[in-house]
C-alpha cells in the first residue's frame, strides 16, 4: 500500500549541485566545446566577477539572466546530445554528489511511495534521475526546433511546481496525503500546503529565510 507521494526538490536538496550548471557543465565537455565549459564554469564559481556581476543585475532587474544565458550557449545542439549527457551525468550525481540527510528522510519509505521529483532544472536531466530511481517528475523544458534546441525555455516552473504537478500527474496526486522537501523559498507555499513539510537549510545564514516556518527544518550546512 502506498504511504504517501513524496515531492521532492533536487538541486541542492537531494544533491549539492545546481543540476542546470552541472548539466551544461557535463554536456559542454563531452561535445568538446572547451570555451563553454569555462563560462558555465565562471557562473558556478562563488568568487567568479561573472557570477557577482550577474547577481547584481538579476537583483536590480529582478529576472533570472544567468540561467538564460546558460541556457543560450545550447542553441543550435541536438536535444539526444543533451539526453545523453543527462543520463551521463545523472549517474555522477547518483554516485558522488547525494545530500545525506535528505536521503535519509527520503528513503526510508520512498520504496513504498509515489516520488515526484519537481524541479526548475532542465527536463533532461531531472527526467533521467526519475528513471534512475523509478519516480515521476517535473521540471523546465527546453524549446527545440526539428531536433534542435533553440537556447531558449519551452516552459519555466518556477514557483509553479504545483501546478506543473498537477497538469502532468493529475490533481489527484496532491489531494490525499503528501510530503514535500526542499531548499527553495520559491518552494515555501508547496512545502505549507503539504501534509508534512521539510525546509532543507544549505547555508547557516538561510535559517533566517525559514523562520515561522511550521514544517521541519533538516540541517544540511556545507
Amino acid at each position: 500500500m502506498t504511504e504517501a507521494t513524496y515531492v521532492v526538490d533536487v538541486c541542492h536538496t537531494l544533491f549539492d549541485e545546481d543540476t542546470t550548471l552541472g548539466l551544461l557543465r557535463c554536456h559542454f565537455t563531452r561535445t568538446r566545446r572547451p570555451l563553454r565549459r569555462v563560462f558555465i564554469t565562471m557562473l558556478s564559481a562563488r568568487t567568479s566577477p561573472l557570477r557577482a556581476a550577474l547577481i547584481v543585475l538579476e537583483r536590480l532587474g529582478r529576472r533570472p539572466l544567468a540561467k538564460h544565458l546558460a541556457v543560450g550557449l545550447l542553441s543550435g545542439d541536438q536535444a539526444s546530445a543533451l539526453g545523453e549527457s543527462a543520463q551521463s551525468y545523472a549517474q555522477t550525481l547518483l554516485s558522488d554528489h547525494r545530500v545525506p540527510q535528505v536521503w535519509e528522510i527520503f528513503s526510508q519509505r520512498a520504496a513504498k511511495s509515489r516520488v515526484i521529483l519537481a524541479s526548475a532544472s532542465l527536463d533532461p536531466i531531472i527526467a533521467a534521475l526519475a528513471r534512475e530511481i523509478g519516480a515521476d517528475h517535473v521540471a523546465s523544458t527546453l524549446e527545440e526546433r526539428g531536433g534542435r534546441l533553440t537556447g531558449r525555455y519551452a516552459h519555466d516552473v518556477t514557483g509553479r511546481k504545483r501546478e506543473a504537478i498537477e497538469a502532468r500527474c493529475g490533481s489527484e496526486a496532491l489531494s490525499g496525503r503528501w510530503i514535500a522537501i526542499s531548499d527553495n523559498l520559491s518552494d515555501a507555499a508547496l512545502l505549507s500546503g503539504a501534509t508534512q513539510g521539510y525546509a532543507v537549510i544549505r547555508k547557516p545564514a538561510h535559517r533566517e529565510r525559514w523562520a515561522g516556518f511550521r514544517g521541519e527544518i533538516v540541517e544540511a550546512c556545507r
